[in-house]
């Protein structure tokens, strides 16, 4: 997993409005979605099919972002 982020030499952030209940981390056609508390729970999903959803909704999320 190092070797996937050292290849990675920008990273941009932005804000946004909207409040997100989990972390969500998309590679390759694995999402992981991680929901915090008191016992934290991790569902790992392997579809391309939800992969690219939620690709979708990131980049809609990240247009609607500010800078």
């Amino acid at each position: 997993m190092d070797d996937d982020f050292s290849k990675l030499k920008l990273y941009h952030y932005k804000f946004s409005n909207i409040n997100f209940p989990t972390n969500i981390n998309i590679h390759n056609n694995n999402i992981v979605i991680l929901v915090w508390g008191d016992s934290p729970v991790a569902f790992l999903v392997h579809s391309k099919q939800v992969a690219d959803k939620y690709r979708k909704y990131f980049e809609e999320v990240w247009k609607m972002a500010k800078k």
